[in-house]
Formats: C-alpha cells, sequence, structure tokens
C-alpha cells in the first residue's frame, strides 16, 4: 500500500504481526469520515488475486473494524475507493489493507498499516466485523493451492 501512507519500513512483504511489526509513527493522512478515498496497492506479484479487506483499528493497531471489502481481483487491480464510515469515531486510528493470496505456493498474510487522524466523525457506534487474522504466528493457517476451493478473506468477511 502507498496511499495512503503506510508506516515506516512497511513493504509489501507477508506479515509475520500485525502491521508488520512497525510501530506507530504519528498520523501524516487526515481522513474525513463519511467520504471516499483512494487506496493504492503497490507491487507486482498479485498471486492470482485473492480478494481484500480494508480495517480501522483504534487500539494503536491491536484490533480492527472491517470497513470495506474488494471482490477477488484485488490486488491485480491497484487502485480501490474506500468510504471510511460516518459513524466512525474523530481521531487518531490505524487504517490497514490485508490480503491471503489464492497463489503463492505458501500460506501468506499480507498486511500494510497507515497512522491516520479521523475527522468529521459522529462517533455514534462505529462498528463492523472483526478482521480476520490468519497465516501468522498463534493464528489459523489457510491455504489452498487449488483456486478453485480458495477461501480468502472476502469469502470470511463481506462488507
Amino acid at each position: 500500500m502507498t496511499v495512503p501512507v503506510p508506516r515506516q519500513g512497511t513493504d509489501n512483504s507477508p506479515a509475520k504481526e500485525l502491521c508488520q511489526g512497525r510501530h506507530a509513527g504519528g498520523s501524516t493522512t487526515t481522513l474525513t469520515a463519511g467520504s471516499l478515498i483512494e487506496v493504492v496497492i503497490s507491487g507486482g506479484a498479485p498471486h492470482g488475486g485473492g480478494g481484500c479487506l480494508f480495517s480501522l483499528s483504534y487500539d494503536g493497531g491491536h484490533t480492527f473494524k472491517v470497513i470495506s471489502s474488494t471482490d477477488k481481483s484485488c490486488p491485480i487491480n491497484h487502485n480501490y475507493q474506500v468510504m471510511i464510515p460516518q459513524n466512525a469515531p474523530s481521531g487518531n486510528a490505524v487504517f490497514a489493507w490485508s490480503w491471503v493470496p489464492v497463489l503463492s505456493g505458501q500460506p501468506e498474510y499480507y498486511m500494510n498499516c497507515a497512522d491516520v487522524t479521523i475527522v468529521g466523525g459522529n462517533g455514534s457506534g462505529f462498528n463492523g466485523p472483526n478482521l480476520p487474522i490468519y497465516n501468522m504466528p498463534g493464528s489459523s493457517t489457510i491455504y489452498s493451492s487449488d483456486p478453485q476451493r480458495f477461501i480468502g478473506l472476502t469469502d470470511i468477511v463481506h462488507v
């Protein structure tokens, strides 16, 4: 992910920890609740797609609530429009992109995080599905070398 600006040192390698273990570096992006933002994902190895999830965290990146999902062409297509919920509380948050590829040769989980500031939110009960975490230490493993039997993040959570 290149937009919004990810945490320093983040790359597009498979994550071994939430937010690739990168610590918060202070907000570099302001997002307005109730508005669409453009998310740009970089990289040249789409591994057959798989569907991506976009989420927000208000506890520094320990837990995430899914706010948007894509079809299974993600990240083959690199630009996405994501709605920041109107009821997202104003304040500091972590925006995340997550993806489990269809074909990668091994169980992988990709995740980039951006420290953001949400403005204009009414904070009236922001809620969404919990972000599923897979293929990291202490979590379940999902993997299939058969694209017809693949279960991706957007099969588990669809917003």
